[in-house]
């Protein structure tokens, strides 16, 4: 994500990803300045938190409440302010992508979200020596990225369907036999049939 954040508006992010991972709590303005040494008033962090969060990088669950991070603002914090100066983490790091990418293989080079995220659940828990759970959003409306139909054997085939989420969904579908007497054959037109009419009508 293509941001030019402020000095204010990235320590501002920071604090608040730490808050809400540490507690799971929305972070307010208040909390803020008293808590993380923000050098600003609480009107003034108010007013840089509902910037942050017009650009997508947090939201407010409801009016009353703070704000938490969005997957945006999360990702945000990963690629630009989450120190990996720790040989540890370096390495944890060139684990999950070794361990990603098989997965990924195994998936026949296909973004197969399921293997994936079976996948990533299984590093995250090997790394923290905690129990990982992953899902996925569930999306009202979903956009269809791909349909594929796959030969399996005669009289058969495999529909395939991958959403823009890149969740598959497949289906073996049954072809019947083809006619022998198609709606073309009985339309067409019969010239003897057209001769005879119109003799008809001379007599």
């Amino acid at each position: 994500m293509d941001l030019n954040l402020s000095p204010r508006q990235a320590s501002i992010l920071q604090a608040i990803v730490r808050h809400y991972v540490a507690t799971a709590e929305p972070v307010g303005s208040k909390v803020l300045v008293r808590e993380y040494d923000i050098d600003a008033s609480p009107a003034t962090v108010r007013n840089t938190m509902g910037r942050l969060e017009k650009v997508g990088l947090l939201y407010q669950p409801h009016t009353s409440a703070g704000r938490i991070p969005s997957d945006s603002g999360y990702r945000v914090y990963v690629d630009r302010y989450l120190s990996l100066a720790d040989q540890g983490a370096i390495a944890a790091e060139r684990l999950l992508s070794d361990r990603l990418s098989i997965h990924s293989g195994a998936a026949h080079g296909t973004a197969h979200l399921d293997i994936l995220l079976k996948g990533a659940a299984q590093i995250l828990a090997e790394l923290s020596g905690c129990i990982a759970l992953v899902t996925v959003p569930q999306a009202s409306l979903g956009k269809v990225h791909q349909i594929s139909l796959l030969p399996m054997e005669p009289g058969k085939i495999m529909a395939l369907l991958v959403t823009h989420t890149y969740e598959s969904h497949s289906m073996l579908v049954n072809l019947s036999a083809p006619t022998k007497n198609t709606p073309n054959n009985t339309n067409k037109h019969n010239p003897k049939q057209t001769q005879t009419t119109k003799t008809q009508k001379q007599t």
